[in-house]
């Protein structure tokens, strides 16, 4: 997002607070528009964020840290898990979709 000039001080400060007011902003709004529960919001929400932080992640790191060697074994199999892992974001989300559809 800002490449080597990264914010420091009261812009910082600055940044940091207006994303995390319209992080929550617009979790605020999804929550009201889910209705009479919240369950699909909190469904949402731990699907991404279990998949990115159990799956996608550690795999992504794997690949920015040691970089991508198209000779070894060890580095096509940690991408084409990556794929895989990428692939769980529509398959939870149309499970969660469909999900909801069938209690309404």
């Amino acid at each position: 997002m800002y490449g080597s000039a990264f914010p420091h001080g009261k812009k910082e400060f600055k940044v940091r607070a207006i994303l995390t007011t319209v992080i929550a902003v617009v979790s605020l709004g999804v929550a009201m528009a889910a209705g009479r529960t919240l369950g699909p919001t909190v469904e949402f929400t731990a699907l991404l964020g279990a998949t990115t932080c159990g799956f996608v992640m550690p795999f992504f790191l794997y690949l920015k840290h040691f970089g991508f060697k198209s000779g070894s074994w060890l580095s096509m199999s940690v991408a084409v898990l990556f794929v895989l892992c990428l692939a769980l974001y529509p398959i939870g989300i149309t499970a969660t979709v469909l999900g909801i559809l069938e209690y309404d």
